[in-house]
């Protein structure tokens, strides 16, 4: 469930995700399992100095040794070490030390369950350009750059539909139906709509987008996936409570933008 949402442009990197927590809980009245929700878990991880140039989205399996993947943040640190690291080496350290949780966790290693997905950010020492990197504990542990060097991009995960229609002009359940309909290898289709995609989808200048526009862009796709989940009854409503936004540039590091912050009754 969840969605997450990066932005890489030329000012900054930019990461967003809704704050829905959605369980399977078994309920002995009843012989399906309960959906459940709640909607103020944070998705957002950032670290402290000097490791403050770097920061994730994750969803998937929101727990971990029951614990939230965030709750994990102070034990990283230690990981990572007293010096800065470049991005690439975050990553690797994230991956394997939440691997290393995941085989300690009785009942979750080798399961049915798509794992905890990682899309992480940062800036290394002394270079323009940001870093974006995706993996997935346990099954696709070895990080993946993305939107390298110089160029720019948006990167989502987790109920991703949506947004994949809005900013693709399809999502990627359209190859499989194409293909059941016009009986045609699914490889084949989904090779012909991906060459459709420059045409079909908006024309969004990320590497000119100045950081606030970033940050809307951002704030945007989270926002309309909460509100159009609100409407319809399937899928599960996995995207939902509040927009959380934060930056992370090269001169000024990680900085929360828009924050669920904790508070009495209001």
């Amino acid at each position: 469930m969840s969605l997450g949402v990066v932005v890489k442009g030329a000012e900054g990197i930019v990461f967003g995700a809704d704050t829905r927590l959605t369980l399977r809980m078994k309920d002995p009245a009843f012989v399906d399992t309960t959906i459940v929700h709640f909607d103020n878990a944070s998705k957002i991880l950032s670290f402290d100095p000097p490791h403050n140039f770097v920061g994730a989205v994750t969803y998937g399996q929101a727990n971990l040794l029951g614990l939230p993947i965030r709750e994990y943040s102070s034990m990283l640190e230690t990981v990572f070490g007293n010096a800065r690291l470049s991005t690439e080496e975050y990553a690797k350290r994230l991956s394997n030390f939440l691997g290393t949780l995941w085989k300690q966790s009785s009942g979750i290693e080798g399961s049915q369950s798509d794992g905890i997905e990682f899309i992480l950010g940062g800036y290394n020492e002394g270079e323009l350009h940001g870093e974006i990197y995706r993996f997935n504990v346990p099954h696709r542990p070895d990080p993946v750059q993305v939107h390298p060097g110089s160029q720019c991009g948006m990167s989502w995960g987790g109920q991703w539909r949506i947004t994949q229609r809005i900013i693709n002009g399809f999502d990627s359940d359209l190859a499989g139906k194409l293909a059941k309909e016009l009986n045609m290898p699914p490889g084949d289709v989904a090779a012909i709509l991906q060459k459709l995609v420059p045409e079909l989808a908006y024309r969004i200048p990320y590497d000119a987008l100045p950081l606030q526009d970033c940050i809307n862009l951002a704030a945007f796709v989270v926002r309309t996936t909460i509100t159009a989940q609100s409407f319809v009854q399937a899928p599960i409503r996995g995207v939902g409570g509040y927009v959380e936004l934060a930056t992370i540039t090269g001169r000024g590091g990680f900085e929360w933008i828009q924050k669920n912050e904790l508070h009495g009754e209001r």
